[in-house]
């Protein structure tokens, strides 16, 4: 498998926030009254050598005519054969073509969710290509990957989520890349709810991790608002900013690594923080900001 692997899992949704999505990364997303926060961690792995790159970005944003967006990857996004570097299709660059191209906004889908549709069927097709052109191409088949089977079982690959305004709207989705038997299906796209989500951090990671910060661990008060439990909920831009970012240091730690070195051994470089506002669209958080190369 190439390098620039980081892994997704299953869902597990806590009575508190946050709710934890099961993965060696840490990414959390955060909706307030005054927009969206996304932030990451850096660090990827390499599957095959565990080399690691700690500058990753894991965070792209979208400003275009009605669209203003966030999107995060979590899981295996360079795919390619077993035992080897080659790399035979790399999501981050593949989906960058997709959004850059703009054939599917000039449809006009109305909601994000329909947008979301677009970009992941033409993905699905170019990879499809791809994996036609090396048989050998190869998924991995972790136990975080496992997807439910009321979602039909078999792994995924990688997950994508998208936060923002779709033609003015608040809206969230994500789409699910996955495999049974190593046979690439069709990707899963789904509106999230925004409602029940004001406030409450989303978060992808260590789920002994999440569940301590949402019992309020004494280990972990430090990565919390002040004179703030992880159980209030963020609602304005800066708490929900502050919570992102204390959801991402505490996976970086080395008390989470004490209480789960399987999940937070892969997380750590540098943590790069976006939001989404009607008013700014979506933009980085000063000293926030991807790394650049060179």
């Amino acid at each position: 498998m190439a390098a620039g692997d980081f892994r997704g899992g299953r869902v597990i949704r806590l009575c508190r926030i946050p709710y934890c999505i099961s993965m060696p990364t840490a990414i959390s997303r955060v909706y307030t009254n005054e927009g969206f926060v996304v932030a990451a961690d850096g660090r990827a792995q390499n599957s095959e050598t565990g080399e690691s790159n700690d500058s990753t970005q894991k965070i792209f944003l979208i400003n275009k005519p009605g669209i203003a967006l966030a999107y995060s990857l979590a899981g295996t996004v360079v795919i390619g054969p077993k035992n080897s570097n080659e790399i035979i299709f790399n999501f981050y660059r593949e989906l960058s073509r997709t959004i850059e191209s703009g054939q599917f906004e000039r449809s006009r889908p109305k909601t994000l969710h329909e947008l979301v549709r677009l970009y992941a069927n033409d993905l699905h097709g170019r990879l499809c290509a791809a994996m036609k052109e090396r048989p050998d191409t190869c998924f991995l088949e972790e136990k975080y990957q496992r997807r439910e089977t009321d979602r039909g079982g078999g792994f995924r690959i990688v997950q994508i989520f998208f936060d923002g305004y779709h033609r003015g709207v608040p809206s969230r989705a994500h789409v699910d890349f996955w495999h049974v038997n190593q046979k690439l299906r069709k990707p899963d796209p789904f509106p999230d709810d925004l409602d029940v989500n004001v406030g409450r951090v989303v978060g992808y990671g260590s789920e002994k991790v999440s569940s301590r910060l949402s019992n309020n661990s004494f280990k972990f008060r430090k990565y919390r608002l002040p004179r703030q439990n992880w159980t209030d909920r963020a609602v304005t831009l800066a708490e929900g900013i502050q919570h992102a970012r204390d959801f991402i240091e505490a996976h970086k730690s080395e008390e989470a690594r004490q209480i789960d070195e399987e999940m937070c051994s892969a997380v750590g470089g540098h943590i790069h923080i976006a939001t989404v506002t009607r008013s700014d669209g979506a933009a980085w958080v000063p000293g926030f900001e991807p790394v650049q190369d060179g």
